[in-house]
């Protein structure tokens, strides 16, 4: 019964009081404004929680040394480090072929960075979400979904000395998607002689910058300064609409007590008797 005549002197309020009809409106603004930025706050805690990689080079004739790899493994952030190389990988078929970066890097890396385990003797190509795309579209509808492509055998070559028939497998989440990549575990002679590159994982994201000058004090160059800027420029939306979003919802809650606290009840109940006579009259 009671909340019956709660609800009844609510509907009424809201029909025939206009003060009572800008605190609701207010006062749903404010709910509104709060949930945008709450969900803003989720997305941006999922973001800055999320491992980030640095692929860094050395552009002089040594290369990435040991020494600097040692240095680097010993900070506190980096969760895991390889050498990389990136090398031109072709996949050919009867629907004809398409060449796809692929990223040569250590099976420790392969493991822990992305939860890839190798099994088997037969070489494995794991493909990104993009690079899954484009042979699907290169295939011209020979080949439908992603489910057919994974686990297909294909011939590929990778560079002039390497040729054969390889294993695909595509990996939906979990490894950098920026662009079309395949992933291969690479011999570490092979790492050591040929790369000029290492990758690097991070446990979190770089907040204040102490990563990325911690990682550029050991003499390397940040290979993928575009999309560290981009990963940094998703965290600055994300914090200004947490900042906005919450503002806006102040502002309205505020809104919402100052038209309660400076209303006294009784002008809410006049108003309302005034207007049901006026509405009274009317209808006579």
């Amino acid at each position: 019964m009671k909340w019956t005549n709660w609800w009844n002197r609510f509907w009424r309020r809201r029909k025939q009081s206009d003060r009572f009809k800008v605190i609701l409106l207010f006062g749903l603004a404010g709910v509104f404004f709060a949930g945008h930025a709450v969900y803003a706050g989720v997305q941006v805690y999922r973001m800055v929680d999320s491992s980030i990689e640095y692929v860094l080079e050395d552009t002089s004739e040594n290369g990435v040394t040991d020494a600097q790899i040692s240095r680097i493994r010993e900070m506190d952030f980096v969760t895991m480090v390889s050498r990389q190389l990136e090398t031109s990988l072709v996949l050919s078929a009867e629907w004809g072929e398409s060449t796809i970066s692929c990223l040569e890097i250590s099976e420790a890396y392969l493991n822990t960075a992305y939860g890839i385990q190798e099994n088997g003797t037969m070489k494995t190509f794991y493909l990104n979400q993009a690079a899954c795309d484009q042979l699907l579209e290169s295939s011209k509808g020979t080949i439908e979904d992603s489910a057919e492509l994974n686990q297909m055998q294909i011939h590929y070559s990778v560079g002039e000395e390497e040729k054969g028939i390889a294993r695909l497998v595509v990996l939906h989440h979990g490894v950098p998607d920026d662009k079309p990549y395949a992933f291969c575990r690479a011999n570490s002679v092979r790492l050591l002689d040929n790369s000029s590159e290492i990758r690097v994982q991070a446990a979190g994201q770089d907040l204040d910058g102490l990563q990325l000058t911690k990682l550029i004090q050991t003499g390397l160059q940040l290979v993928n300064e575009a999309e560290i800027e981009e990963h940094t420029y998703r965290q600055e939306a994300g914090f200004l609409r947490i900042r906005y979003n919450s503002l806006a919802a102040v502002i309205c809650l505020l809104a919402v007590w100052s038209l309660i606290k400076y209303t006294p009840r009784e002008n809410f109940d006049t108003n309302l008797t005034q207007r049901g006579i006026a509405e009274k009259k009317s209808i006579d």
